[in-house]
């Protein structure tokens, strides 16, 4: 688990394709997409403070309610199956357009100061008893798509602290196991 704190800063929870610029309005800017490694590395288009990792659930959108207050902060969207937390000021300065977003398919804490804690669960899948057994009476490995492999299973962010005067408090749990083993070396 990872823990960012925060002073009296403007900050910005979505997906990082949202923040890429836009080439006629529309469009991402590729060239930026690619710098940026796809938004694992948003350092390379100028931001200063962030984060970011896969959700563990792909695409999609997650409503997020301050616990202390029952007021709804915004929704949490994603189209590139990551989240990340970023610095309005950062965004605003490598796309000054973000501002006619209107913010959709974020959730923005205005002048937070507080802690963010960031931690990803992992899963363990082991493969079906059925497969271990027929692997030992006939005498071959497991296939590899029956292997064990551990998964980022889902990101789970809590926040505690205050935008100005108000509390605020909340955790978005993006529980779902994603079978997503293209990083795996096959045989």
């Amino acid at each position: 688990m990872d823990k960012f704190n925060f002073n009296n800063e403007t900050i910005v929870i979505t997906d990082p394709c949202y923040l890429i610029r836009h080439v006629d309005g529309y469009v991402v800017d590729i060239a930026d997409w690619d710098e940026c490694s796809y938004g694992s590395r948003m350092d390379r288009v100028g931001f200063t403070k962030y984060v970011v990792d896969r959700n563990g659930y792909g695409d999609g959108s997650w409503p997020v309610k301050n616990i202390k207050t029952g007021e709804t902060l915004g929704e949490i969207w994603a189209d590139s199956g990551q989240t990340g937390i970023f610095l309005l000021d950062d965004i605003l300065r490598y796309n000054p357009m973000y501002k006619n977003s209107g913010f959709k398919g974020a959730v923005v804490l205005e002048n937070f100061t507080g802690e963010i804690e960031w931690s990803i669960q992992m899963t363990t899948i082991e493969p079906p008893d059925f497969i271990v057994e027929a692997s030992k009476i006939l005498n071959r490995p497991i296939p590899y798509e029956y292997r064990t492999h551990s998964v980022n299973s889902g990101l789970i962010i809590k926040c505690n602290g205050v935008c100005g005067d108000t509390p605020v408090e909340f955790k978005v749990d993006f529980n779902h196991v994603t079978y997503d083993f293209a990083d795996s070396d096959e045989d």
